[in-house]
């Protein structure tokens, strides 16, 4: 009787209940705590998630690269950033978002390609597509660079420089000319197209 009675109490005290396995409940639960400023418990919650079910889908990737952000894990955030907007075709812009942490890291080569993919779904983003265009340029490919610059010029004075001065690096002078001209369209006062020109 002794024996049952043992064995009753080991069976009642490994039936407990399962862990959470409803993705829905999980993320309300990381995002509780990232509420209260506990982004360490959000992860711990959504990669033990991921761990226990093997359900990975954007949503829950783009909450962890958030709770990464707040945890200031700038490296593992963009990583998630990434892995959401590959997850998903509705989460595209995490591309954007994974490319900005990047180049804030300054690591131009990790940026580059997350622009780019972010870009096959908005091609007509110009304003992006200079800041692609900037990252290449940090990366070394000035012809690439110029390409994209040329082909997506915002009404930016700025922009209308920076394409003057590659063009005068590579020896189009005419080019180079003809878009610090430009450059007065967007500022009058363009000092640095008039330092330009006078070169």
């Amino acid at each position: 009787m002794l024996l049952l009675g043992s064995l009753t109490g080991c069976w009642q005290r490994t039936d407990s209940p399962p862990l959470n396995d409803d993705p829905e409940k999980c993320m309300r639960e990381a995002r509780g705590y990232m509420d209260t400023n506990r982004p360490g418990e959000a992860i711990k919650c959504l990669e033990g998630f991921i761990q226990r079910t093997g359900n990975k889908n954007g949503e829950i990737s783009e909450l962890l690269a958030s709770a990464c952000l707040l945890d200031q894990d700038m490296e593992l955030a963009a990583l998630y950033f990434e892995q959401a907007a590959s997850l998903s075709e509705l989460k595209y812009y995490c591309y954007l978002k994974a490319a900005e942490i990047y180049e804030k890291l300054g690591d131009y080569s990790q940026a580059i390609p997350c622009y780019k993919w972010y870009l096959q779904i908005l091609p007509e983003d110009s304003e992006i597509q200079v800041k692609y265009a900037q990252a290449l340029l940090l990366d070394g490919e000035k012809k690439k660079a110029l390409a994209i610059l040329v082909a997506h010029c915002i009404d930016d004075a700025k922009v209308h420089n920076q394409i003057a001065e590659l063009f005068f690096e590579m020896e189009n002078y005419i080019q180079g000319r003809n878009w610090y001209f430009s450059a007065f369209g967007c500022e009058k006062n363009n000092l640095e197209a008039l330092r330009g020109l006078w070169k």
